[in-house]
């Protein structure tokens, strides 16, 4: 019962998200539907669900005048319990989304939510600079989207580049490769960065505190690979 009470206490601080969405209460998780998505998506208490649903829902963090019309191939590199997976979904109607997330019960909340979609393909995968096992590093005072891996770990999760990621999943080309991988960014940019020549658009998310140095980083490689760089809220 006080896990309901915490996570209806939760869905009343962002209760007024949108007028769209209506909420339910089971097992103390909360459930809504997000306008397009025909399945509930479902939110954990004392997590940053509910601040991610704003973000991705209410704010528009994703929904970009720089999105292209049509999408076929969508990359969603950190897709924590699979919100922007949906928003991608929802607004490209053909597009087969990839949603890889490591962290073990993000991955299973993401599965969850994009249950009866065929056309996103949870990957439980860690992008890294070599393949190989990595591992989780969870801060004690850190939630669940607050980690860092760190390679030749014995964490039971795969590690692979994003060379190998591309070849493994049979990508030629990505539409749009969103990326939220709580500092990583530095060594996915930092490393073998050919495969930017197949990507059109990129959404990142920085973290500066984390990887200081690597908003510099990312934007001047980006600038490399002839990309023009923009600056929106946390993307």
């Amino acid at each position: 019962m006080l896990a309901k009470l915490r996570a209806l206490k939760q869905f009343l601080e962002y209760g007024s998200i949108t007028q769209a969405l209506k909420f339910s209460l089971t097992r103390g998780q909360v459930s809504c539907r997000v306008p397009g998505w025909k399945n509930k998506v479902w939110l954990r208490g004392k997590t940053t669900d509910f601040a991610t649903l704003r973000q991705v829902f209410s704010v528009g963090e994703y929904d970009q005048p720089e999105l292209p019309a049509t999408a076929d191939i969508v990359v969603d590199l950190g897709a924590n319990i699979g919100l922007a997976s949906v928003f991608f979904a929802t607004k490209y109607a053909n597009a087969r989304v990839i949603a890889v997330e490591p962290e073990p019960s993000n991955f299973q909340q993401l599965k969850k939510n994009t249950f009866g979609c065929d056309r996103i393909q949870p990957a439980k995968l860690a992008i890294s600079s070599n393949d190989g096992p990595v591992s989780l590093d969870t801060p004690s005072n850190a939630g669940k989207d607050s980690f860092r891996f760190k390679p030749n770990g014995n964490g039971g999760i795969q590690g692979i580049s994003f060379k190998t990621f591309m070849s493994d999943f049979q990508i030629e080309s990505i539409d749009i490769l969103k990326i939220d991988i709580e500092g990583a960014e530095s060594m996915l940019f930092s490393n073998d960065t050919d495969w930017l020549t197949h990507v059109k658009l990129i959404m990142v998310e920085l973290h500066e505190q984390l990887s200081p140095g690597c908003t510099t980083l990312v934007e001047d490689v980006a600038r490399q690979y002839q990309f023009d760089v923009r600056t929106i809220g946390e993307t």
